[in-house]
């Protein structure tokens, strides 16, 4: 049996140093992976730390405990600061944004829609939609922005022709848009499975927003007139105001909208835009332990050093082509973009990088034992099998001793 073992460890040395060698010896021709594009917006757009360009003397942007967010100049598209753009995170109510600038063009305001149990019985914050009440497209869009109302956004899909054509319309504009970060699941932002955006993304359903009139009024809308449930026909149906749920909007000195949203999951994100002395910020921001204040302390920022600062990326236009902007050095920079694909190939899993190589060696190596070790059980069971089948047989003889010589020098008897 020792010698099996010893043979077979001998064959597993030999195993392992061969797979060592076709792992660790690399071809003398093998080609170079092709290097990654930069992200969308320019190569400084990566990275989980923040990126910014000042000259000496200017202060960075105030430390907020946001995961990711955007400051950038919504007429030019240039953006002067930046953490983590393109990280994926869940965008909770923000991403009624997007469903807004999807439907917005579609609907008719004048539209009445009539309400149904999944309206009403909707989970998240509602405006108070009634099964069988009736409401124009008008009132919902207010109703949208101005409560957050989740009610609101399934009416308006339902009205589009179902959640799932509105879902696949809200990803194709995100595509359009060149916000590849976002997957929409649903209309309203709920914390669903798969369902993510990053605060680059945002930006740019933020600067969407911004160019559409229509969708602005709604998005800085302070209260509204909303229908309260149905009565007999001949009396006269109640009504109630909606008030803005959106902090930035009501206390930001000169505050032009857009969205905020918050669930358990997502923390608090934000699109917000303002306006002064001709200059428009547009800030985003995702996992947020407060969302409107850090927004209005990177609001200050900009509008106080914003025009100091050189810009480190931009926001595209739909369809342009990325990673065109030539941005200057960063005051604090990630790596290199040429080190971020490198980086990724080591990660375990992918097949390449000295990590990768190691595991898999050790993988041919606990393979190798887990067959010894089967071989040996297998031939024990095997010689088990053969004495049962002999039968019983008696108990061993023990030898004889062995007779000692006397002391006398004369034998034993």
């Amino acid at each position: 049996m020792y010698g099996t073992l010893r043979r077979g460890g001998r064959a597993a040395l030999a195993v392992v140093a061969a797979c060592t060698l076709c792992l660790l010896v690399a071809p003398a021709a093998a080609a170079a992976p092709a290097p990654a594009a930069d992200p969308v917006g320019g190569p400084l757009m990566t990275g989980g730390r923040v990126v910014v360009s000042l000259p000496p003397g200017v202060p960075r942007p105030p430390k907020i405990t946001a995961k990711a967010y955007v400051v950038a100049d919504a007429e030019t598209g240039e953006v002067l600061a930046t953490k983590a753009p393109h990280k994926p995170l869940r965008p909770a109510s923000t991403l009624k944004t997007l469903t807004a600038l999807t439907l917005q063009p579609k609907l008719d305001e004048k539209t009445v829609y009539t309400a149904s149990a999944d309206d009403a019985n909707i989970e998240g914050s509602k405006a108070g939609m009634v099964p069988g009440g009736t409401y124009t497209v008008e009132q919902m869009f207010q109703a949208l922005f101005l409560n957050s109302g989740n009610d609101a956004a399934h009416g308006l899909a339902t009205l589009n022709g179902g959640v799932a054509q509105t879902v696949a319309e809200m990803n194709a504009l995100a595509d359009s848009l060149q916000a590849h970060d976002t997957r929409a699941v649903s209309p309203e932002g709920l914390d669903e499975d798969g369902q993510v955006s990053s605060a680059y993304d945002l930006a740019l359903f933020g600067r969407a927003a911004l160019a559409n009139p229509a969708i602005m009024e709604y998005a800085g809308t302070v209260q509204a007139p909303f229908p309260g449930r149905m009565v007999k026909k001949g009396k006269r149906r109640p009504t109630f105001q909606l008030w803005s749920h959106q902090k930035y909007v009501l206390n930001y000195d000169g505050a032009l909208g857009i969205k905020n949203g918050w669930t358990t999951l997502a923390k608090n994100t934000i699109i917000a835009a303002a306006e002064r002395n001709g200059r428009t910020v547009l800030v985003t921001l995702m996992g947020a332990s407060q969302g409107w204040q850090e927004a209005v302390q990177l609001s200050d920022w900009f509008f106080r050093h914003g025009g100091k600062a050189a810009p480190v990326g931009e926001l595209v236009e739909p369809g342009a082509p990325t990673g065109a902007v030539e941005a200057a050095a960063p005051t604090l920079a990630p790596a290199p973009p040429a080190a971020a694909p490198a980086a990724r190939a080591q990660v375990p899993g992918t097949g390449s990088g000295w990590l990768g190589k190691v595991l898999a060696v050790l993988g041919v190596l606990w393979a190798t034992v887990a067959a010894l070790r089967l071989r040996v059980h297998y031939r024990r069971r095997q010689r088990r099998r053969r004495l049962a089948a002999q039968g019983p047989i008696g108990p061993p003889r023990r030898p004889l001793p062995r007779e000692r010589p006397a002391r006398t020098g004369q034998p034993v008897r």
